[in-house]
């Protein structure tokens, strides 16, 4: 197993878009798993169901992720929020495999406003930085 990509959720309504996404961009990459970090007592759609961990984030997702990553099989671990997505370029990036050329990497977040708008200015932009 080369890349775990990983996501912690509540499962919230608004979040299973983004993770249905993540499920559809972890499997079109050769050797990686998907994992779903799964807060509480929230429960999944049946098709994301099988690929959940119950975790309990005691209200801080943070609380998870040492745990999370534990559960990894991956040399690599892509961990979004459960409402990011991937960019065409950086999905085009991982299927590649050109993340094992370093042994670390983070990316800058933009926030996006609408579809087609970017929020540009502080706190919000890039990461809050």
């Amino acid at each position: 197993m080369k890349l775990s990509v990983v996501v912690v959720t509540k499962a919230e309504p608004y979040a299973i878009p983004f993770i249905d996404d993540l499920m559809a961009v972890a499997s079109s990459i050769r050797n990686s798993e998907f994992l779903i970090g799964l807060d509480g007592d929230a429960r999944l759609p049946r098709d994301l169901a099988a690929f959940a961990v119950r975790t309990n984030a005691r209200g801080f997702i943070e609380n998870v992720l040492d745990q999370m990553v534990n559960q990894t099989r991956g040399e690599y671990v892509l961990r979004l929020d459960d409402d990011e997505r991937c960019s065409e370029a950086m999905v085009e990036w991982l299927q590649s495999g050109a993340y094992a050329e370093r042994d670390h990497w983070r990316f800058l977040m933009a926030q996006l406003w609408t579809p087609t708008e970017m929020i540009l200015n502080s706190p919000l932009y890039p990461n809050g930085h």
